[in-house]
């Protein structure tokens, strides 16, 4: 919300104020009137307090209580991130998918969802699954172009994975770390 306007029309008006106070000094002390210069000042200090008052802490209040706020409540990463880190991986995914139902447009759960499903459980089928609905439910490009690129590493190793035949060594590939953005 902008107080410029407020602000201009308050501080206007009390300075006219402060202009008719200096004359109606001027004519009722007349000769004395070097003699009320501190009562007048005091006057004037009072009307002009709230314009400058307002000027400075509208602008430093905003600092510590900003008028914006979010029409509903914004994903909580906390409890899937925390069962990621558990082992629970499974419970995990649950949490990211309740994310991407409530916010699809929420890159970070998408590129959790697709890292847990390739990285942790080694599953490629799903990751590309995740990927490609993450890919259809993003409507802005810079969003898409987001999630191919956190997820590039993950799509090397699926077309590399689909050209050579599984390892039976049991090993597992280096798990990569995406941390959600807010």
């Amino acid at each position: 919300m902008n107080h410029f306007p407020i602000f201009l029309r308050d501080f206007l008006l009390r300075l006219l104020l402060c202009l008719v106070l200096v004359v109606a000094f001027r004519f009722v002390f007349g000769p004395l009137f070097l003699l009320s210069i501190p009562f007048l000042i005091a006057g004037v200090a009072i009307l002009m307090a709230k314009p400058f008052a307002d000027l400075f802490g509208v602008g430093a209040g905003s600092l510590f209580y900003p008028n914006s706020h979010y029409d509903r409540p914004q994903p909580i990463y906390g409890i899937p991130t925390a069962r990621r880190k558990e082992g629970h991986f499974e419970e995990a995914l649950l949490g990211f998918h309740q994310i991407t139902a409530e916010h699809p447009q929420e890159v970070p759960a998408w590129i959790q969802l697709v890292d847990i499903a390739a990285n942790d459980l080694n599953d490629l089928p799903r990751a590309k699954a995740y990927f490609q609905s993450g890919l259809n439910h993003l409507n802005a490009e810079a969003d898409r172009n987001r999630l191919t690129n956190a997820c590039a590493p993950w799509i090397k190793r699926q077309d590399k994975a689909e050209l050579t035949p599984p390892e039976t060594t049991g090993s597992r590939p280096k798990p990569i770390t995406i941390k959600p953005e807010r």
